[in-house]
């Protein structure tokens, strides 16, 4: 048997083949089929699931502000509720209330 130094400078150590050991990493790169190694993993159980997903950004955005309004960087809660000229409400809800005083139902 050669050591590392013998087997660099050696031609004919390039001519021998090393003897290899074959592991369970090994055997796993060699099968060509994932599913016959014994894992189901959860990538290999949903890999051909694809599901349509459709979300109108612009919309969801839209109703996201619809009870907000931007005070600096921050938003603040609005009553909301819609006012005699139709319009929503722009005051603000009653001591952690969720409609102004106007709204407000006692």
């Amino acid at each position: 048997m050669l050591t590392r130094s013998q087997s660099q400078t050696s031609p004919q150590a390039s001519s021998q083949t090393p003897s290899t050991y074959i592991t369970r990493a090994r055997k796993r790169l060699q099968q060509q089929d994932n599913t016959t190694s014994g894992y189901n993993t959860r990538s290999r159980s949903k890999a051909n699931i694809t599901l349509d997903v459709d979300i109108d950004f612009d919309d969801a955005s839209r109703e996201w502000n619809r009870n907000k309004r931007r005070v600096g960087q921050m938003y603040q809660y609005v009553c909301g509720q819609t006012c005699r000229s139709g319009n929503p409400c722009k005051k603000l809800p009653v001591n952690g209330d969720i409609h102004c005083s106007s709204h407000n139902s006692k």
